[in-house]
This record gives structure tokens, C-alpha cells and sequence, in this order.
């Protein structure tokens, strides 16, 4: 049965221009858009409660201007490859700021990155 892929509309633009890339078609295969579930950020506590997960994805910028985050309502936060502000170049601190202050306004508690370990979040 496979995983079903699940697309935030908000990535859908940066993923239509990654199929012409040729450094992305090394690595990747590619999917089949008529198999993958594209959702709206709007939509997706619905979305989530179907599957049996109570949260919400919210957009948060700064590593791409399509990153999303996943919060769950018990405070479980998947952040992806999102920057801590610490680490932002000059030119996009605030955009990642901004992202920050809207996981933690949503109620995270613990962040989970794309890569390294689980961290509080206060």
C-alpha cells in the first residue's frame, strides 16, 4: 500500500520548480501528483483528525519560504529543517523569528527536528 504522500498547498509552487532541477533529479524520483493528498493549512486539523493525530500544521518560513510545521495539541512540535534563530544568516532573522514565536504561540512544548535531537521548547 505505500505511504501517501501529503503536500501542504503552500509547497506546491517549490515543488513544481524542483522537478526541472537537475541537482534534485539525481536524488530524487519524483511523485505522482494524482496519489498524493494536497491539503491547505486551513484544512489541516481536519485533515490530521482523520488520521488520528489532534494538531495542526502552520507555515514557518525561514529555512524555505515553503517550510511547515507540524503541533501537535499535547505540545509535539516536528519543525523539519526549520533554523533556529541562532543559527539565521542576516538576511532572514526575523522572517525565522517570526516562525518561532508562532510554533511556541501555538503551544509546542518539545521541538523535534528534521536532524539532531528532541529540544524544550519554553
Amino acid at each position: 500500500m505505500g505511504v501517501k504522500l501529503i503536500i501542504v498547498d503552500v509547497q506546491q509552487a517549490a515543488l513544481d520548480a524542483q522537478k526541472n532541477d537537475p541537482d534534485f533529479k539525481k536524488h530524487y524520483s519524483g511523485y505522482d501528483r494524482k496519489t498524493a493528498a494536497v491539503i491547505s493549512l486551513a484544512e489541516s486539523r481536519a485533515f490530521l483528525a482523520k488520521l488520528g493525530i489532534k494538531g495542526e500544521i502552520i507555515a514557518t518560513p525561514g529555512h524555505s519560504d515553503d517550510s511547515v510545521t507540524l503541533i501537535t495539541d499535547d505540545g509535539a512540535t516536528f519543525t523539519g529543517d526549520l533554523t533556529p534563530p541562532i543559527m539565521a544568516g542576516e538576511n532572514n532573522v526575523q522572517t525565522l523569528q517570526a516562525s518561532w514565536d508562532a510554533i511556541r504561540t501555538h503551544g509546542a512544548k518539545v521541538g523535534y527536528p528534521g536532524h539532531g535531537p528532541s529540544f524544550k521548547l519554553t
